[in-house]
């Protein structure tokens, strides 16, 4: 579940014809400008020509051949955003009750049709734990485009998705550090999947829905899932 989707495909992502965009290495905050006095090589290595636009366009040719395509070091930097989703997602304080979504836990655990999403709304996460979503959007929108078609300096440096995630974490750190969630103490349980009932079976995975009907509650839980591997 936390392979980057490229790897899982074994192959780059995008269609034929298709524009791929990419966006500058983000500014640092003020606060997070500390970060260029203890590595200033990294200022230099990922700066962009000057009056470059903003984001690099390209436009997807001929995929390789599959034969040829190999695991590069942005794909571990896509492993570690499906890691942080993953502990987002379960994250929940001490006496919280509060649920995983089905649209968002069916996506994370399926092992077939790759569906993750990269924008996750905060209401998908613990209501103590949903600012993070802001973050999350931040490095979701990096890792929209395969950096496999990227053509020009710094996009094609192989740590450049490190030192975007690099620099969002830094300047959400910075702005966010004096807030509650920063040091609020997880809960040891993960929060659960809405209604989901795993049916152990060898077929594919598949999602059944059916409505719950017990006690005839209005306000009954209206989805139940079953999950079959």
């Amino acid at each position: 579940m936390f392979m980057a989707r490229a790897v899982r495909a074994s192959r780059p992502l995008g269609r034929l014809g298709n524009v791929a965009v990419y966006w500058k290495v983000p500014e640092l905050s003020q606060r997070a400008r500390v970060y260029g006095d203890v590595f200033p090589d990294r200022l230099t290595r990922f700066q962009h020509s000057p009056n470059s636009p903003d984001d690099h366009l390209v436009r997807i040719g001929v995929p390789p051949n599959p034969n040829s395509w190999r695991h590069k070091l942005h794909h571990d930097a896509e492993s570690a955003f499906w890691l942080l989703v993953w502990w987002v997602a379960n994250a929940a304080p001490v006496g919280c009750t509060s649920e995983i979504p089905i649209d968002l836990w069916v996506p994370l655990i399926s092992n077939t049709n790759d569906t993750r999403p990269l924008e996750i709304p905060c209401t998908s996460f613990d209501p103590a734990y949903a600012p993070l979503s802001e973050l999350l959007d931040q490095l979701g929108q990096a890792l929209e485009h395969d950096l496999h078609w990227a053509t020009v300096t710094p996009y094609t440096h192989p740590e450049f998705l490190h030192e975007v995630f690099q620099r969002h974490i830094l300047n959400f750190i910075f702005e966010n550090r004096n807030r509650d969630f920063m040091t609020l103490a997880k809960a040891d349980a993960s929060r659960k999947p809405v209604n989901v009932t795993m049916t152990p079976s060898l077929a594919t995975p598949q999602v059944d829905s059916s409505r719950s009907r017990s006690g005839g509650s209005k306000h009954s839980r209206g989805l139940t899932l079953n999950l079959r591997w």
